[in-house]
This record gives C-alpha cells, structure tokens and sequence, in this order.
C-alpha cells in the first residue's frame, strides 16, 4: 500500500497524500473528504460525488458537508439521480449562505481595499460555486494582505484539491520564489517526483532551488533536457518558458558569461507580447503635460510624501524601511494620481474646447487624497508616502497640481538601473512595455529625467535626494535624514524591514532583493555588462552618469 509523502515545510504538508494519485476508485479525493482544511475536504467531496462513489455508509459525511453549496448542489443531483427522495429532501433542508451574500460581501472588502475580508470571502465563493479560480484569487488577496507565505497557503489549497491543474504549480513557483526560498522550492520538486506529478515542473521548482542556492552549473544541467522546442510543444509547461530562459540567464549571470547571459535576457523579453503599446506611456505624459493648469492654492494636507525616480533604483528598498515606521504608511504604485486626472479628463469632455474651471481642479486634488485615505490601515500614522517611481515623468503636472507637494527622490547609477529593468518580468502595461529592449528603457529614462529636472534642481528644498549606493552601505544615517525631511522621529523599527517586507506582497520584483535585507550589499553590475553601455543604445544615459557624478568606466 502506498505511503503518504514525508513533508518537512508545515504549510506543504496538505500535498501529503499525492502519493495516492494513482490508486484507481478516487483513492486520492476519498483521503481529503476528512480533511481539517474546509476548501480540500470540500473539493474532495466534490469529486467523489462527482464519480459517483458515494457508498450509503458515507452518505450521513455528505450530508454534514453539504453546508458548502458546491457540495450540496452536487449532492442533490447525486441522490435525484439514485433515486433517494428521502436523502434529496434532507440535502434541501441544509442552510447554506447566499451566493448573492457572500458577493457582496467581496465586492465591499474590495472596495475598502480590505485584502484579507476579500480573500476569505473568495474562498466563500469557492465553496459556494466550485470554480478554482476563487482560489488563485483569495491567494492574491492574501498576499497583498499578509504577504507570500498567506498567498502560498491558498494556492497550495488548490494543488491539494486539483494537483493536474497547472495554475496551482505556476502560482506556487512565482510566489517561493520571489521569496527566495530555495529549500522550499527543493521541496516541492521532491513532492512532485514522489508523485510522479509533472517532472518537467518538478525540473523548473529543482532548477530554481539550485539557482538560489548558488549552484550554477547544477541549475543549467537539470534545465538541459527542458529545450525551447519541446517546451514549447508541451502546452502544459510552456507558459513556464519564461521562467526556464530566466534561470539560464541568471545562471550564465553568475558564472560570469555575460554575453550570453544578455542574450538569454533579450531572448526571454521578446516571448511574451502585451496588447500594450509602449508609445502610449508617452502620449499619455504629454497629454497631462499640456494641460492648463491656473494658479492653484496649496492644499489643506501637508502629512503627504510622493516617492519618486525610476524603477529598480532602490525605492522599494526604501519604501520598505519606512513602512516599518510605526508613524509612517506607505502606499506602492497606487491609481491615486490617475483617478485624480480621470476627474480632469471628465472636465475637459463636458464640451469641445471646454477648460476646467479652478474648482474642477481642486475636486480632483480631493480625489486623489480620497483613493489615499480609503487606503490607509496605519490610523496613526502621521506621514503617508506614496511610492510611485515613474511619475517623476508627470513632475510639471503635479508640481501645478498640488504645489504643496514634498518629494523623496531614489538615484541610482542610470547603466545599473536600465540593465535592472531589462532584466525583470514586469506586470504588462504601457510603461513596463519600455523595458523589452536597452535601447527603449535608456529613451524611457532619459526622458523621465528630463522631465524631472525640467522642473526640479537637485537643490529644490521640497525634494530629498536618496542614492542608492548611500542606503545600502551608510543606511541608518541615510534614513536618519529621511525621516528628518518627512518629520518623524527616528524608529528603531526600520533596522528590521526585510522582515517586515515578508508579510507584504511582492508587487514589484525587487522584493525578492529586499527580503534579504542589506547583507547583499550594492548590487551593481552595468561593468560587467560594458558591452551594452558602450553601443549607441545606451547613449542617451552618458549625461545622466555626469551629471549624477557617477563613473562612467570605459562606456562612452
């Protein structure tokens, strides 16, 4: 008789029973109906009832489940088809909630940003309606409530009930590792093999595994059999293409092949496409831009900070540490801005040729502290800073908009920055979509600079200047001065962000960076990359080095 499968990692060990899969009669689905986790035993008994399995003796058990209206719908079928009207009648006779109900119920933690009442009450929905994808979205939820390891629990739900479901194994890989968690990650490969689940997946978890632990060459070789062609004839692992291109890349990265680790990066940024347009990030600045904006007077809040420079230039680092600050609630790349202006846009649509008048403005300026202040979770807090990297390009905008506006600006090495973003997966949308190529990500940071400074001096007493290279290697002064130009007083909890950055979710790629704290020091690594900088395409960065002061090496 098969064993269940030894798991070390608490939160894995719903995974225990795969070893089951293969036993014939629903062996698998028949060990979870007992389960102390109500979404596993629900989707157990789902498909029991489904197969048609549901021996007398376990009829009382389906009864008592039947609270969940997935397994109750299902169940009435069951006994109508079996002909067992008594049974029938005792399954309509179990409460459930309604479906209506527990709607509304996510709509309203929705739209009080309350991620944890809306990933329960997507798990609700699951056990209301039996559709799996309630359960990748409770996982989102939760991490945006709690952090990764709150969204690994969900989705983890999800293998457990459906383990050929694809999306389960996906989601589990992005979530360990951007949390840097290479024995997890070894663990889950070790599940998969001993339940002869997936080993093309089970080769992606144990390549990753390898890859952040430092072993290179091991990563390269268990990827070896996983070629681009049969990848991409598999329909079950190629969406994980990515992936596989990233580990190579990151592998060939750490063995020092540069050059061909740049390629496998180029490579990988050219497999997927949006139906964004990278052209519209543009046209929308400039939109915004152009606008007319009469003298306004400051606004009535003074308790808010906008977070600014360029993504992978330290903010999220930064963000983090002062998140920790009781006193401090930091919102990460909030619509705020965007529902102010979409007020504005509606101003200028009430008639051809209309100008907003000075009260549309300031209703707009209401609109934005109002997506803030329905944010916010900190009722203490007496600074709040809104992190939003590239609306440093909107600066003569927003410096109209709300002339009261104070700045923290993160400056980093523009060639380290550029190769940063290059290198990531970001969410797709009309920015990211810059970052395919060298040659549109250095536009894409010239152009954001340019527009800053247009504006802004680097003596501008509204804007605090932070270089990265400073917070990582002098990073309690450098906060110290931080803290001094938002206002508060200095915290010794910001010593301790990257545990702090746990139990938040991962909404940029730098997280999986900041989760190891200041220990890996300045990353930096455009000298080995000179190649790159020394090509046309990097061009428009040189007077961005000068005039940062930065070294410029041998890239001309």
């Amino acid at each position: 008789m098969l064993r269940s499968i030894s798991i070390n990692t608490p939160f894995l060990r719903p995974l225990s029973n795969l070893s089951l899969l293969s036993l014939p009669n629903l062996a698998y689905s028949r060990s979870l109906i007992s389960s102390n986790d109500q979404f596993i035993a629900a989707g157990a008994w789902a498909q029991l009832i489904d197969g048609g399995v549901v021996a007398p003796p376990l009829w009382d058990d389906m009864l008592a489940a039947s609270q969940w209206a997935m397994v109750r719908r299902k169940a009435v079928t069951f006994a109508d088809k079996a002909s067992e009207r008594d049974l029938a009648r005792r399954l309509s006779d179990v409460h459930v909630e309604p479906i209506d109900l527990i709607r509304q119920r996510k709509m309203l933690a929705e739209l009080a940003f309350d991620y944890a009442a809306a990933a329960d009450a997507a798990g609700a929905l699951y056990l209301a309606t039996g559709d799996l994808e309630f359960l990748l979205e409770a996982s989102r939820h939760a991490e945006a409530a709690h952090g990764w390891l709150s969204g690994v629990e969900w989705v983890v739900r999800l293998a457990a009930i459906v383990p050929l479901d694809p999306r389960a194994w996906g989601r589990l890989l992005v979530l360990v590792k951007s949390a840097n968690q290479p024995k997890v990650l070894q663990e889950i490969a070790d599940i998969m093999m001993a339940a002869n689940l997936y080993p093309q997946f089970a080769t992606i978890f144990g390549a990753w595994a390898l890859l952040q632990s430092g072993n290179a060459e091991a990563c390269l070789a268990r990827l070896e059999p996983l070629s681009d062609q049969r990848v991409l004839g598999d329909p079950i692992i190629a969406p994980m293409l990515h992936n596989i291109i990233d580990a190579r890349a990151r592998s060939h990265e750490l063995l020092g092949n540069w050059e061909m680790a740049f390629d496998l990066f180029r490579k990988s940024n050219t497999i997927e496409r949006s139906p964004f347009d990278p052209r519209n990030y543009y046209a929308n600045a400039d939109r915004r831009d152009r606008l007319t904006i009469p003298g306004l007077p400051p606004g009535k809040r003074s308790d808010i900070v906008q977070m600014l420079g360029f993504p992978r230039s330290g903010t999220t680092l930064l963000e983090n540490a002062l998140a920790a600050h009781p006193m401090i609630e930091t919102f990460e790349e909030i619509p705020a801005v965007a529902a102010a202006y979409g007020m504005i846009e509606r101003a200028l649509g009430t008639a051809p040729g209309a100008s907003p008048a000075v009260t549309d403005y300031i209703a707009a300026r209401d609109k934005y502290y109002e997506q803030i202040d329905i944010r916010r979770t900190k009722p203490d807090a007496q600074v709040l800073v809104d992190k939003m990297p590239l609306r440093s390009a909107e600066a003569a905008f927003l410096a109209k908009l709300f002339p009261e506006w104070r700045y923290v600006f993160s400056i980093r090495h523009p060639y380290d920055v550029v190769l940063s973003c290059f290198k990531q997966k970001f969410a797709p949308n009309v920015a990211m979509e810059n970052f395919r190529t060298i040659e549109d990500a250095a536009r894409l940071y010239d152009y954001t600079m340019s527009r800053w400074f247009d504006v802004f001096s680097m003596t501008d007493p509204r804007v605090h200047y932070v270089r990265y290279d400073d917070l990582v290697t002098n990073f309690e002064p450098t906060i110290r001065a931080t803290l001094e130009f938002v206002g508060v007083e200095w915290n010794s909890d910001v010593l301790d962000f990257a545990e702090a950055s746990k139990r938040r979710a991962a909404r940029t790629p730098s997280y999986q960076k900041v989760r190891q704290g200041l220990s890996i020091g300045v990353q930096t690594s455009w000298r080995n990359y000179n190649f790159v900088f020394d090509s046309p395409a990097a061009k428009p960065l040189m007077k961005w080095v000068t005039f940062f002061g930065f070294d410029s090496g041998d890239a001309a």
